[in-house]
């Protein structure tokens, strides 16, 4: 039995699955591990070395790194009980299809068939979206499930992988001149989502688009160039696009802003009261609304709206370093753009930073086990002998 297709097969349809039905998503990620333990072992059996590349360990060996740096809050802050179970459950369960896709013995041709499969779905997903946003009468829409934070930051992980794959020429597959609508699709769900996040980490990869794939006879980059007047023209004339986007940098009439600053002046009190390791993974929220949570805050927020000040106020400054240390590597190691998956591992990067500067995507199930679907996926690539052609 061929294991590692079975693993292959069933965490692609988890990613897909996930955000419409969490018990679904969540079975077909429990297969999945389970084939891949049976290939692991069946690889054992014949006497093959599980032992990885080094150019796959570096990643495990830095994101080990920072897990280490998260054990001071663990042992010493909070709920012991409560800390453990989510440093396994965000840092550790949720990074298993990274996991796999670098450990899984397969060609490099079905893992691209995976990513551009769920590329396909995101896209069609994001048509969706904004077909629900038009029946709803311009209502902010989720699509094919629920949670539209996780949804926007999942769009926002997947759009350079998107747009990448179109503008660059040297990747080949089946159909790869249509790939244009899957970019179109992922944008209508942006404007479907509304979400501001979403839409400050879709923009935050195009200057380095630009700078990589700039070219006066570039047809592409015509096209990219004519999609985003449309965008901006869709913007200026829509009242309701119009007054989201002016919107961003509001924080004194527009509350969901207002209050996430409010709600992080209050984080930097606590970091400051109990610095070194903080109040516990994913304890802090608690203590925030008994006892640092001001009067200017007006919403009662449940989390900080920010990966960055949650890890800051659970772990403190012992784990924050170590956070702010794994994402820093990745950002220095692929910064160079050496080939077009390293680009996109760099561009999937920021995107998922910005978007989880305002929001807690690292606590979103769906949205932290996408990027590391992703980039699992992109390091695969990335390391591969020579660009993958599908037939």
């Amino acid at each position: 039995m061929k294991y590692n297709n079975w693993c292959l097969g069933l965490l692609t349809l988890a990613m897909c699955t996930q955000r419409a039905s969490i018990a679904v998503g969540n079975i077909c990620l429990g297969f999945s591990i389970l084939m891949f333990l049976l290939h692991l072992y069946q690889r054992y059996q014949k006497g093959e070395s599980l032992k990885l590349p080094p150019e796959y360990q570096i990643y495990f060996n830095i994101y080990g790194i920072f897990m280490l740096f998260l054990l001071p809050s663990v042992f010493f802050a909070g709920d012991i009980v409560i800390s453990f179970k989510y440093l396994i459950g965000i840092f550790g369960y949720r990074i298993m299809p990274f996991v796999m896709l670098l450990y899984t013995e397969c060609d490099n041709k079905y893992i691209k068939r995976c990513l551009l499969i769920f590329v396909a779905y995101i896209a069609f997903d994001g048509v969706v979206t904004f077909v629900e946003m038009l029946i709803k009468n311009g209502a902010r829409a989720g699509g094919l499930g629920d949670g539209l934070l996780r949804h926007a930051s999942i769009m926002a992980t997947v759009f350079p992988v998107a747009l990448i794959l179109w503008l660059d020429d040297r990747i080949v597959f089946p159909g790869k001149r249509y790939f244009i609508l899957f970019v179109i699709g992922i944008i209508l769900g942006f404007g479907g989502n509304q979400s501001r996040s979403g839409w400050l980490g879709g923009i935050s990869i195009l200057p380095f688009v630009f700078y990589k794939y700039f070219s006066l006879q570039s047809k592409k980059m015509w096209a990219i160039l004519l999609l985003l007047c449309c965008l901006a023209g869709i913007i200026y004339t829509s009242p309701k696009y119009h007054h989201r986007f002016q919107s961003i940098a509001n924080i004194t009439t527009d509350r969901s802003n207002g209050d996430r600053v409010e709600a992080w002046k209050s984080a930097w009190k606590m970091v400051l009261d109990k610095p070194l390791i903080g109040y516990g993974i994913n304890q802090g929220h608690q203590i925030y609304l008994n006892q640092y949570r001001s009067k200017a805050e007006t919403q009662g927020l449940s989390h900080f709206h920010s990966s960055h000040v949650e890890v800051a106020v659970g772990t403190g400054l012992i784990g924050f370093i170590g956070y702010i240390f794994f994402w820093c590597f990745m950002f220095w190691k692929h910064r160079k753009f050496e080939n077009t998956y390293i680009m996109m591992i760099f561009c999937v990067c920021l995107a998922f930073n910005i978007v989880g500067s305002f929001d807690y995507t690292i606590d979103l199930f769906a949205s932290f086990t996408t990027i590391w679907f992703v980039l699992g996926s992109l390091v695969r690539l990335a390391y591969s002998k020579g660009e993958v052609s599908i037939k």
